[in-house]
Order: C-alpha cells, then sequence, then structure tokens
C-alpha cells in the first residue's frame, strides 16, 4: 500500500498513520478482498 495524495496532514500525523496501516496491513487486505468479492 502506499499514500497516493495527503491534504491537510502533517508528516508526523502520516508517519503515525503509516504505522498502523502496516501493523494491520493483512486484515486490511482481508476485509477489502472480502467486501469487493461479495459482489
Amino acid at each position: 500500500m502506499s499514500l497516493a495524495v495527503s491534504h491537510g496532514l502533517n508528516p508526523r500525523k502520516l508517519n503515525e498513520i503509516q504505522k498502523i496501516v502496516e501493523e494491520y496491513r493483512n486484515e486490511i487486505i482481508e476485509a477489502w478482498q472480502r467486501h469487493f468479492n461479495k459482489r
């Protein structure tokens, strides 16, 4: 995953968010696949 665009978030907040996303990467991907494979 990578950040495409950021509006209004400072580098410190972006870094914090990136760490959370990296920590939960697998769970995010699995939830995304479950949601979009329902169709």
